[in-house]
C-alpha cells in the first residue's frame, strides 16, 4: 500500500489544487517498467517552481549505498 493510501489521502477533496499527475510509466513501453511518470499541468512560471522544489527536496534526502 501506497503512503498516499495509507495516510488516507485522496485527490478529490483536493482537486482544484492538484496541478501534477504520478503515473505507473510501463504502459509507455517496456524499458519504462519500474518508472513513474509525472505530469504537470500548470504555466512555466509554476512548472518552473514546482521542479526547484522538487530538486530540493531530493537533494535533500540521504543517498543509498
Amino acid at each position: 500500500m501506497s503512503h498516499i493510501q495509507q495516510a488516507a489521502l485522496t485527490a478529490m477533496p483536493n482537486k482544484a489544487q492538484i496541478v501534477v499527475s504520478l503515473l505507473d510509466a510501463s504502459p509507455f513501453g517496456e524499458t519504462a517498467k519500474g518508472f513513474v511518470r509525472l505530469g504537470f499541468v500548470v504555466d512555466e512560471a509554476s512548472l518552473i517552481d514546482a521542479c526547484e522544489r522538487i530538486a530540493a527536496f531530493f537533494g535533500g534526502l540521504p543517498l543509498r549505498s
